[in-house]
């Protein structure tokens, strides 16, 4: 499978969670990861 697939759906998903989450909202990061999906939401939720 192209490897790029994968870093679109990345873009696209982190792209959409900023259009979406506004500060004060509970968002839950449900990756098993290295902690960078996390940091993204807590600074979108305002963390």
């Amino acid at each position: 499978m192209d490897k790029g697939f994968f870093i679109n759906s990345v873009i696209m998903a982190k792209r959409l969670a900023e259009e979406v989450i506004q500060p004060g909202d509970i968002a839950v990061d449900a990756t098993c990861g290295n902690g960078h999906d996390t940091e993204s939401l807590a600074r979108l939720v305002g963390q």
